[in-house]
């Protein structure tokens, strides 16, 4: 067994410039952290290389088509967690798509926290919100971002918000704001087609051109003397009402 223990090597060096969105973009791969995460999301694919502590050689090395090798002290040089479990996968990065087709869209206006991100990822794919359009967003593929959506992100298909109008054409659009008709007043009939809901920045929520294009505008009601939820709380809340709503 060859173990790789000097940072010079030219793929421990591509893992550490992977923590960085440009070269994410500029390589065409991204990185993923954890036994159950790559379990759940890498198939024996040649084009991906799984990077093995070797301590945890014996335990992970026979699962995997395309193993490297690295010390325990240089994994954890690399390894972007706290606890580390021993194992990273280098795999290709997924192709973003032109524009959603689903019946479910999601549409996330300027979500900047990578778990938040995650989060919303995550319970999108457990409600058929496949379709995901991200406006000047943390990178869906940061790794912290990755490791909230617990392998979710394989469901879904990612989009990146042009100028183009056209780009939502056919869906009814919702948005998510405070001072939106109470979600619970909503009925069936005004759920009806293709739906793309809209979720906005933590701190200064929608921005007000996508307001501006709301067919329709909602809030979670809450009790006095709470002004807000989080973010990827809110859009669960949201997605699960609007997905139950109406049978989809």
């Amino acid at each position: 067994m060859d173990v790789i223990v000097s940072s010079e090597n030219t793929l421990i060096k591509t893992v550490v410039k992977l923590k960085q969105r440009k070269y994410r973009y500029e390589y065409g791969k991204f990185v993923l952290e954890g036994y159950r995460l790559i379990k759940d999301s890498v198939k024996n694919d040649v084009d991906v290389i799984v990077i093995v502590s070797e301590s945890k050689y014996k335990e992970y090395a026979y699962e995997f088509a395309n193993v490297v090798t690295v010390s325990d002290r240089l994994f954890d040089k690399i390894s972007d967690t706290v606890n580390s479990q021993g194992i990273i996968a280098v795999v290709p990065l997924p192709e973003f798509k032109d524009k959603p087709h689903s019946r479910l869209c999601l549409y996330l206006d300027g979500i900047r926290d990578p778990g938040n991100l995650g989060a919303i990822v995550r319970t999108a794919a457990a409600c058929g919100f496949c379709d995901i359009v991200l406006c000047d967003c943390v990178d869906v593929f940061n790794p912290k971002a990755i490791r909230s959506s617990m392998s979710a992100f394989r469901h879904c298909n990612f989009i990146l918000a042009t100028d183009d109008k056209s780009q939502l054409d056919g869906y009814t659009l919702i948005c998510a704001d405070a001072n939106g008709k109470s979600i619970a007043e909503i009925g069936s009939n005004a759920v009806d087609g293709r739906l793309c809901l809209i979720i906005g920045n933590e701190a200064n929520g929608i921005s007000d051109s996508m307001k501006r294009r709301a067919d329709v505008t909602v809030a979670l009601p809450m009790e006095n003397g709470v002004e807000s939820l989080n973010a990827a709380v809110g859009a669960s809340v949201i997605m699960y009402y609007l997905r139950y709503l109406k049978s989809y």
